[in-house]
């Protein structure tokens, strides 16, 4: 439990100069961390259903932050992966997932595929990363009164009676 306190402190620290909207919209907070950051975040929908391919993600490139959703994604669900890649970006995670030429122009195409390969193909991936990142979103969303619906409801509930929340 006290590792999860410590999860916790450390997420709504990286939070703390970040004002989460409300009524929260994604595309506000993320103009809000884009102001706390001083450089552009774009958020992109992208059909991303291929399997072994990721529900969201974050690349960072030398003069913006872009987030990409999967454009199946609606509502909480979609939110909730974004916060999550913004998870990813306040902490600084770096990532070992290889990324084709084709799948870079699938998923930025006005970006080169060799810096996209560049950004992505980092390594130190892990799951203390992971836990990281969905503790942000978690506070971030909690912060907003922004709660699942739906399938997602059971789910939240199921997840945080198993973390103890």
């Amino acid at each position: 439990m006290r590792e999860l306190t410590r999860l916790r402190a450390a997420c709504e620290a990286r939070l703390a100069q970040i004002t989460v909207p409300d009524p929260f919209t994604l595309e506000t907070f993320c103009q809000a961390v884009a102001e706390h950051r001083d450089r552009p975040v774009r958020l992109h929908s992208i059909a991303l259903a291929a399997p072994a391919q990721p529900f969201a993600l974050w690349v960072g490139t030398d003069d913006a932050d872009h987030i990409v959703v999967d454009a199946a994604a609606t509502g909480w669900h979609r939110d909730h992966l974004a916060c999550h890649e913004i998870g990813h970006m306040l902490f600084d995670h770096t990532t070992d997932q290889a990324v084709t030429d084709q799948a870079a122009a699938l998923l930025l195409p006005d970006l080169d595929p060799a810096m996209i390969r560049k950004v992505l193909g980092r390594h130190a991936y892990g799951t203390q990363q992971e836990r990281e990142a969905e503790m942000t979103a978690t506070v971030v969303l909690e912060r907003a009164g922004h709660r699942p619906t739906g399938r997602f409801a059971a789910l939240d509930a199921a997840l945080g009676r198993t973390a103890g929340w």
